[in-house]
């Protein structure tokens, strides 16, 4: 989806989606929700990671992918993930636009 987007940014920047609280984040919503901001989110930011040794399930965060469409702030549950502007606002950079 990011591919043919065409949105351009630095790949090195500080993440702009933060977790608020990561323990209510694990028994949440993943434990109990079974992380619902991956099947949410458009880009495939959210990646439940399961150990094959333990069974633990975690989160694996893909902001690069991001597409700035604010889903994930908005409909997580318990207001878990809080969006913030990449760069102090420029956000991508859609050449096609």
């Amino acid at each position: 989806t990011v591919y043919h987007s065409k949105a351009i940014r630095d790949e090195m920047q500080v993440p702009h989606l933060h977790i608020n609280d990561k323990e209510l984040f694990q028994t949440s919503n993943i434990e109990e929700y079974g992380l619902s901001e991956a099947s949410m989110c458009p880009a495939e930011v959210y990646e439940l990671h399961i150990d094959k040794k333990s069974g633990k399930k975690s989160l694996r965060l893909h902001s690069e992918n991001c597409l700035h469409c604010k889903t994930c702030d908005i409909k997580a549950p318990n207001g878990a993930i809080t969006w913030t502007t990449p760069y102090g606002g420029d956000g991508p950079d859609y050449s096609m636009m």
